[in-house]
């Protein structure tokens, strides 16, 4: 994030403490400026330790940045284009997020505010803080539940969330720094980015039932083709995806992918996987396992979603690009200049976290080139 961004949200969130300091999550439309219909009472405060980025920075902010904190010192938000219907206010690290039971859950990690919000699109509220492990991080909507992965635990957990009391109902040991998660032939498998593993749970009993051994540093799992796909974000130069037969829980295959793997999603019957390291997405051929294309996302890829037709790449920095895969081009982007971590669809938006500055932004799909 720029240092230009870095004094603007700084100054927004101040003069929206300023306002009302007994409603700290709301929603803000793009265009409606901070100090006037700003209620945020903590939301400035947020130094998360993943981010990168947090109050020190704003401290040792550069003398040259004073003239862009005087010009913005009506508290707007800055211009994330057209597209970016909305901003909601959303302090404690938001990070991952699903919609289940006509709801948007999110983690939300910062200090020790361990929380995951069970939050209303239509009317953009929150409605109840559900308190999980430590650094819930993944999010998944599976069975009936809502699944989160408590990255700092040790051992990790996942923590099962009833949708309709928003209480947690079991909490379940994995292994290491879990992080990604999908759900197939009734399981909920999860990414054990420690230990080296994925661990696959029953919810009937809400038992590990087992655990399989992959490459470095698994992160992000899909489901496709009767297989669950592994990125492995620490495996080698040569950085690998692998394959597993999600019925017999054996290795089938381990595919050379490049650089930093993160994000795996199906999207258009075939297996697309984020390459962090190379500013690329590559698509997976199912059929001999190999790597059958490459598009290149100039903004970067972290995470990815699959939705309206299109395959979503979130790069670190909040730059959220639009691919047209039949075109194999990025076709459209939103640059929101936070560390972005989340990103699902409901309700016909697009919706991204920002773990850095504590928001989430609404993108409008149809505002955007397809």
């Amino acid at each position: 994030m720029n240092k230009y961004s870095i004094v603007v949200f700084a100054v927004f969130f101040a003069a929206a403490a300023a306002s009302c300091e007994d409603d700290p999550e709301y929603t803000v439309d793009k265009d409606a400026g901070g100090s006037d219909s700003g209620k945020s009472a903590d939301a400035g405060t947020d130094d998360n330790n993943d981010a990168g980025e947090g109050a020190d920075a704003d401290a040792d902010a550069d003398a040259d940045t004073d003239a862009d904190a005087d010009a913005d010192a009506d508290g707007d938000l800055p211009d994330a284009g057209p597209a970016v219907e909305a901003f909601v206010v959303m302090p404690n690290g938001p990070r991952g997020l699903a919609f289940a039971s006509g709801y948007l859950w999110i983690a939300r990690a910062f200090m020790d505010a361990d929380n995951v919000t069970k939050f209303d699109p239509e009317s953009r509220v929150p409605f109840d803080d559900t308190t999980a492990g430590h650094r819930p991080a993944g999010v998944l909507a599976a069975a009936g539940a809502v699944w989160v992965t408590n990255n700092s635990d040790d051992p990790g957990t996942v923590s099962r969330i009833n949708p309709a009391t928003a209480e947690v109902d079991e909490t379940i040991e994995v292994e290491t720094k879990p992080w990604g998660m999908t759900y197939a032939e009734s399981s909920v498998w999860v990414a054990n980015t420690g230990d080296n593993s994925v661990s696959r749970i029953n919810p009937a009993n809400n038992q590990v039932t087992e655990t399989i051994k992959v490459g470095a540093g698994p992160v992000f799992l899909a489901y496709g083709a009767d297989s669950i796909w592994v990125s492995n974000y620490n495996e080698g130069n040569g950085k690998n995806v692998t394959r597993i037969n999600a019925v017999s829980n054996s290795k089938e295959a381990t595919i050379q992918v490049g650089n930093g793997p993160s994000a795996i999603v199906l999207h258009g019957g075939s297996i697309w996987v984020a390459l962090e390291g190379d500013d690329k997405v590559a698509r997976i051929n199912a059929t001999d396992n190999t790597v059958a294309e490459t598009i290149d996302v100039p903004l970067g890829a972290y995470q990815l979603l699959s939705a309206v037709d299109s395959l979503w790449a979130v790069g670190y920095m909040g730059k959220i690009s639009r691919i047209n895969t039949d075109k194999g081009e990025v076709v459209d982007t939103v640059d929101t200049g936070g560390r972005c971590e989340g990103i699902a669809y409901g309700e016909n938006l697009i919706w991204v976290t920002d773990l850095t500055n504590g928001l989430m932004y609404l993108i409008n799909p149809a505002k955007m080139a397809e």
